[in-house]
């Protein structure tokens, strides 16, 4: 019997389905499917009954449920205890980031890291893109990745690496008069308030100077986001906040400035290549991973 389908096993068990539990794991649909043919003919009994792609719990599948639980659970602990002998105390790492991505894709990063280190001691900072880097810089963050919009090049001793492009999209909600026109010029704006971002340090970076005689500010890109969708007025949010499921109630503006692209840095004090073996570099590379899966790494 082997834990891979145990793992399996209780992925189905927990979503219902083997596409919906493959699609959980990152794993094709035809490996959940034949280790779970291996372990019902291992066990000799099915596990589950069948109603077109569903699967619903049989009596042995609910009879050994708790229990693989119970075995996976006892495995983690083996793993993290020997990782822990084996290790100069546990591992630290602080981890520093703005907010242009979803909060969704951070408790991905959280599990990834877990996953990856079991003894990590894991600390997650927000702020702005210059607190970021000058906490990276002083030794108080360890990797942080931000959005640039001024300073690009790193103080010296800081590594500094382009991971993403970010693309700052101008929107308005669906209903509001901006969305309705064929093209927006810059007295169109003015009519109705610009949402814009609030840094840590009291600035506007990614507002537009000069459109609109009324701001709304608000301390995270999120904010800007809601605010928006709320109708209180214009702005421009990372197009990782516009998702399939807000497009259609934030479409783009048809405005000269609509869309830009800013680039998304990693900075360390440790290079952060391919290569590199450190934890921080590994931390990294998960990250990138990440983004790869986003579409959004360079």
């Amino acid at each position: 019997m082997r834990t891979d389908h145990l793992t399996y096993f209780v992925a189905v068990a927990q979503h219902g389905s083997i596409a919906a539990a493959a699609a959980a794991l990152g794993r094709s649909r035809s490996t959940l499917s034949m280790a779970l043919s291996a372990l019902e003919d291992d066990l000799g009994t099915p596990l589950f009954v069948r109603d077109g792609n569903s699967l619903t719990l049989g009596p042995a599948g609910s009879a050994i449920l708790d229990d693989c639980h119970r075995v996976l659970a006892l495995l983690a602990g083996i793993r993290q205890r020997s990782q822990a002998a084996t290790t100069d105390g546990p591992q630290t790492l602080c981890l520093g980031r703005d907010d242009v991505l979803p909060e969704a894709f951070w408790r991905g990063i959280i599990r990834d890291l877990q996953a990856h280190f079991p003894t990590l001691e894991l600390s997650m900072r927000y702020t702005s893109t210059e607190d970021l880097v000058d906490l990276v810089a002083g030794g108080a963050v360890d990797l942080a990745y931000v959005v640039a919009h001024g300073r690009t090049r790193p103080p010296l001793g800081l590594q500094a690496r382009v991971v993403a492009r970010i693309g700052m999209t101008m929107v308005a909600h669906r209903e509001a008069p901006l969305a309705q026109l064929t093209y927006v010029a810059d007295d169109d704006l003015a009519g109705l308030p610009q949402v814009t971002y609030l840094d840590f340090q009291q600035q506007q970076p990614f507002s537009l100077a000069g459109l609109g005689q009324r701001r709304i500010a608000l301390s995270s890109f999120e904010l800007v986001r809601d605010a928006i969708l709320d109708g209180f007025g214009w702005g421009l949010i990372p197009e990782p906040l516009r998702t399939p499921a807000l497009a259609a109630d934030l479409p783009v503006l048809a405005h000269d400035l609509a869309r830009g692209w800013f680039p998304y840095f990693a900075y360390s004090r440790v290079p952060l290549g391919r290569g590199g073996t450190g934890l921080v570099a590994q931390a990294h590379q998960l990250v990138d991973q990440a983004l790869r899966r986003e579409g959004i790494a360079v």
